[in-house]
């Protein structure tokens, strides 16, 4: 009977384990990193029976699934997420993308997703961003235009090729629209109007646009326009219209020559002026198109919008080099004059600079010249002549000692007639060499002092005269810039001027023509 109970108890254990376990062919997932989102690896769910019997455990509210297979994302896979509402589901072979209301980022790139389903009910979205780039949609659903809280819509690299804009013109919250690389040949309705006032970056680049018409479009804050790489060969409506746009990316296209004049683009407008940047046409595009360059630009010069027949076709590239080359010499003109006028400016002051220099050292010349024409004019007059009269006094001196000797000579001779023994002579004589010698040395330190005095005059008058040499240089240098300036500013005005004139108001003649031709029925 033990035994017996005991093999009962077992079998209902084992009864009631069958009963709470789960299924044996549903899948338990959890996170295998928390730090910065939860992500889940090799989530293959392709039946909606798998989904059903999909458990997950602890997923938070931020939700990536880096690798598996989900070709239908269902609602009642949502449900099971039931926290979630920023979900990263890229490259899982999705198909189907079901987008839950309580959802606010989403983001499923290099999928196959060709439907995009919504709530049926009017249920309030709180979406803020839906990344969809690289699938397979080939349209967008009606009812779009519930995710009034959308601000970023990147659908590139779709299979779009009709849009209704009228259901994007409703997300008036919309920061970020991107269309490129589709197949989109029209914009429905093409006058509808598009009131996006908070919208800042728009890119249709990648398309097979022709004509694109933004007459109704109200995007006050848009910054960037991407039209690159499409057909277009006219734009309805003015580039103003936009005024605060600062990137303007218009290459790969075919424009009309015409649309380019309309919008103040041609001639080749000066980017430096423009409140927006522009982008450019690769180099051999234009030959490679058989189309004429504008500024950085390829447009076709063959046909005016509608059709009517452009009478300056054969013109167009020679009209094009005309104003190139005037535009270039009206900036060679205007930055040659003012570089010329402030080389001259310079020149002039430096100039000015010299001459005062020279000027202030002349006049400290001719305070030197002069001390020194009063000292040599004080040594010639006042110093030689008490030098001359010293020694002719000295002389008179000596020649009445002589005398006296002399005389007190024949005085003492003797009787015999000799004279008597004193040396007196010796003495004498010795006395006045010594006194010409000293005479001699004072004149000769005179004529030296007189001789240094001399020699320096010389030389300060001859540094005076190649000064005022340098000086007579540089005024006339001064006075031959000054008319090689004046001679240039005259020949602007009688040649250059003239010549501007005529070829500005043939051109005037022409955009007349050009614009009756443009708007006349053909």
């Amino acid at each position: 009977m033990a035994t017996e109970r005991i093999i009962r108890s077992v079998y209902a254990i084992g009864i009631l384990l069958l009963l709470i376990s789960p299924k044996a062919d549903g899948r338990e997932f959890r996170c295998y990193s928390r730090l910065t989102d939860c992500q889940l690896s090799e989530v293959v769910l392709e039946t909606e029976s798998a989904i059903s019997d999909a458990r997950f455990n602890g997923i938070p509210r931020t939700l990536t699934v880096e690798t598996g297979r989900i070709p239908f994302v269902t609602k009642t896979l949502f449900n099971k997420w039931s926290d979630v509402n920023d979900i990263t589901l890229n490259a899982l072979s999705i198909r189907s993308l079901y987008l839950h209301p309580r959802l606010m980022h989403v983001m499923a790139k290099h999928n196959s997703i060709d439907t995009l389903l919504l709530e049926s009910n009017a249920t309030e979205y709180g979406l803020r961003t839906l990344q969809l780039s690289h699938n397979a949609l080939t349209e967008l659903p009606s009812s779009l235009d519930r995710l009034v809280q959308l601000r970023v819509l990147e659908l590139d690299h779709n299979k779009l090729t009709t849009l209704n804009m009228t259901t994007l013109g409703k997300l008036s919250e919309l920061r970020m629209l991107s269309l490129a690389h589709n197949q989109l040949t029209v914009l429905a309705p093409e006058r509808a109007t598009l009131r996006m006032m908070k919208l800042r970056t728009l890119s249709l680049a990648g398309n097979q646009l022709v004509t694109l018409d933004v007459q109704s479009w109200e995007m006050d804050s848009l910054v960037e326009l991407n039209l690159t790489a499409n057909n277009l060969n006219w734009l309805d409506g003015q580039l103003s219209q936009f005024p605060v746009l600062k990137k303007l990316e218009l290459a790969r296209n075919h424009w009309s020559c015409d649309w380019f004049v309309v919008q103040h683009l041609y001639p080749e407008p000066n980017l430096e002026s423009l409140s927006f940047t522009l982008d450019a046409d690769e180099p051999g595009q234009c030959e490679h198109g058989g189309m004429m360059r504008i500024g950085q630009h390829c447009c076709a010069t063959t046909k005016l919008p509608g059709g009517s027949i452009d009478p300056y076709e054969d013109k167009w590239s020679e009209i094009g080099e005309l104003e190139r080359k005037i535009q270039k010499l009206n900036r060679t003109m205007h930055e040659g004059s003012t570089e010329r006028k402030q080389l001259l400016e310079a020149k002039y002051t430096e100039l000015s600079q010299r001459l005062e220099q020279l000027l202030e050292k002349n006049r400290a010349v001719d305070e030197t010249l002069q001390k020194v024409e009063a000292k040599v004019s004080a040594i010639s007059e006042d110093e030689l002549a008490t030098l001359e009269r010293e020694l002719n006094d000295k002389m008179d001196a000596i020649r009445l000692s002589v005398e006296e000797k002399w005389n007190h000579t024949l005085l003492n001779r003797t009787e015999d007639g000799t004279r008597s023994t004193g040396n007196w002579t010796l003495q004498a004589t010795t006395e006045l060499e010594n006194e010409i010698s000293s005479l001699r040395a004072q004149l000769e330190s005179s004529m030296r002092q007189f001789n240094l005095y001399t020699e320096k005059a010389y030389r300060q008058k001859a540094m005076l005269d190649r000064q005022a040499t340098d000086i007579d240089a540089v005024q006339t240098k001064l006075e031959t810039v000054l008319q090689q300036h004046n001679a240039l500013q005259d020949r602007i005005k009688q040649e250059l001027e003239p010549k501007v004139d005529v070829v500005l108001g043939f051109l005037g003649d022409i955009t007349e023509d050009s614009d009756e031709a443009k708007y006349r029925s053909p």
